[in-house]
Order: C-alpha cells, then sequence, then structure tokens
C-alpha cells in the first residue's frame, strides 16, 4: 500500500473545504461494488442555515450552488487507490506551538471533542435531515494553516452569549470582555481542510463528482492537480455590516476577540448547554493602534472541524 506525499503533486484533484463542515475518516467502510474501495472520508454539512450556501467551485463551467434537498456528494476515482496516509499527521503535536509544528498537519483543524472538553458519550450524534453528505474515497487529508488564524479561545455559551433558535443573543461587552480574558486558550486551528486525491498511476486518474447519483463532471489526470473548492459559508463580504452582528467583536484592553460559528455544530450533537461552547479568535492588541483596530474574525464564519473520536458519521443520517 503506497504512502503519498503529501501535497501530492502527482494527485488527480485537490479540494478545500471551507465553512461548517464535520470530517470524519471510516477506515472499516468498504465498498460493495467494484472496485472494491476500502476507507472513504465522510464529511457531515449542515444545511438549512438561513445566511449560509453550499457552494462548489469546480473551474470549468463554473460555481455550482447546491440545493439544501441535496443529500449526498461523492467525489472518487474511477480505479480503487488504498492510501496508507489517510490523514497527514506527524507525532509529536502540539497545537499551542505553531512554529513547531508542521502547518498542513491535518490536526491544525480543530477536533470538536478536544476543544470542547468532552467525550463521544457526551456527544451522542443527532439524525437530521438538515444535512448534505461528502464522501471523497482515495484520498489524503490535511489542513492549511494560515499565518492570519489567530489562537482559538472556549467560552460557554452561558458566560457568553445564549443561543436562542440558532441565533445568539450576546451578552454585555463589559461581562465578556474579562471572561475571554480568563478563558483557556487551546491553541491555533486551520481554516480549511484540504484532501488529494490520488491517482493510482501516471496518467490514469480520472475521478467523478456526483451530486445525488448524478455525474456533474470528470476530471482526468493532468500536469498538475486540478483545484475544487467546496464553501459551506455566509456571503457577506468582509465590510458589509451583517457579518459582525452585535456581540460578535469584543476588545479588551490587551486583545482583539471574534466569535465564528461554531455554534452552529450543536445542531448536530446532543450536548448538556452548560458544556456548550463558543470559538472566539483572540489577537493581541498592537501598542499605538486606534481604538477601532483590526479585529478577528471578520467574517464571523467558522472552520471545518474533525470529530476523530467516532468510526463514522452514519449517525447524523436519517
Amino acid at each position: 500500500m503506497p504512502k503519498f506525499p503529501v501535497p501530492d503533486p502527482g494527485a488527480t484533484v485537490k479540494i478545500n473545504i471551507a465553512g461548517l463542515a464535520v470530517c470524519c475518516f471510516n477506515k472499516k467502510y468498504r465498498d460493495p461494488k467494484y472496485p472494491a474501495r476500502k476507507g472513504r472520508w465522510e464529511v457531515a454539512i449542515p444545511r438549512g442555515i438561513e445566511d449560509h450556501v453550499l457552494t462548489i467551485d469546480i473551474g470549468r463551467p463554473g460555481v455550482l450552488h447546491v440545493s439544501s434537498g441535496v443529500k449526498t456528494i461523492e467525489i472518487k476515482d474511477r480505479n480503487s487507490v488504498e492510501v496508507e496516509n489517510p490523514k497527514h499527521a506527524q507525532k509529536p503535536f502540539d497545537r499551542l506551538r505553531r512554529d513547531k509544528n508542521d502547518p498542513i498537519d491535518y490536526r491544525w483543524l480543530l477536533d470538536f471533542n478536544e476543544a470542547t472538553g468532552t467525550t463521544p458519550k457526551e456527544t451522542p450524534l443527532v439524525k437530521t435531515e438538515r444535512l448534505t453528505m461528502l464522501y471523497i474515497y482515495d484520498a489524503t487529508f490535511y489542513s492549511e494553516l494560515s499565518n492570519q488564524s489567530g489562537p482559538i479561545v472556549m467560552a460557554t455559551h452561558l458566560d457568553t452569549g445564549h443561543v436562542l433558535k440558532g441565533a445568539v443573543s450576546p451578552h454585555p461587552d463589559y461581562h465578556v470582555g474579562p471572561v475571554l480574558d480568563k478563558a483557556k486558550r487551546i491553541g491555533c486551528a486551520a481554516t480549511k481542510a484540504v484532501a488529494d486525491v490520488h491517482s493510482p498511476g501516471k496518467d490514469k486518474g480520472q475521478v467523478g463528482l456526483f451530486i445525488d447519483g448524478d455525474l456533474v463532471k470528470t476530471c482526468n489526470q493532468g500536469s498538475t492537480p486540478e483545484e475544487m473548492t467546496i464553501s459551506n459559508m455566509e456571503l457577506w463580504q468582509p465590510d458589509d455590516q451583517r457579518a459582525h452582528p452585535p456581540g460578535s467583536r469584543v476588545t479588551t484592553a490587551r486583545y482583539h476577540y471574534g466569535r465564528g460559528d461554531f455554534f452552529r455544530y450543536y445542531e448536530l450533537f446532543t450536548v448538556p448547554k452548560a458544556k456548550r461552547y463558543h470559538a472566539w479568535e483572540c489577537w493581541g492588541r498592537v501598542a499605538g493602534e486606534e481604538e477601532e483596530g483590526p479585529i478577528a474574525s471578520a467574517t464571523g464564519d467558522c472552520n471545518p472541524v474533525g470529530l476523530n473520536a467516532f468510526p463514522n458519521l452514519s449517525g447524523l443520517v436519517k
């Protein structure tokens, strides 16, 4: 079984996954049909969120807007490719040390249980119809840690903003600021997941994109991987005031904080309210900057997360 380089210059397709998405590798999956694939990546994409849109940028013919009624998206090579390293992970790993770890290590993708300090027993999956499942075969997942990513601070909904009917009812900044200054910083997180769909050999790679079983596009092996971006994000522009709802940006004497959409993930998990968290990006203030200096979380959106303690995501599919 080959161990592919990461990134793989010989991959047929490189896939970028941004916005709300839960990634899990199902190593026990076996394709009942030819070719008999072993293992697959399962990505749960929450739907039905009013201000989020799922798009797939496939280059030519352009960007697909995926209906909320779509149940499955599959990206798979025509020929089965066994992959020894489905996760690009190098030991040891310390999320707090950006300078000491590989910037494309898969584990920069924030793990849901790690971030919240919960176990799988405390986070049972919720079956829902408001979901599109993305299945990717013959691939290695990694991440791309941006230099623009600040450390993540986790603070409970009870302390920093209750969630009512899918929206945050924020607490006053003068209350939230001191809470965030004292909250635990868990380290940096990647803003996207990346997957290389490997080729079985030179000039033999052919990858199909299927939506609810229908072939939408075929990607053939080229001199470089063809790129595809799957995004489940808000459509607001960075300067759009709707991207900064009240309470989503908090400034204290030393730090700027920006709240993302991590709270949306609790639509997929049964977690006691006292153990539900907001993820806040944290940036130190620069001496001499203006009062209204740059603040993190420019779009108020969220990064994909990993669910590494679960064997698969079948518990979400209704």
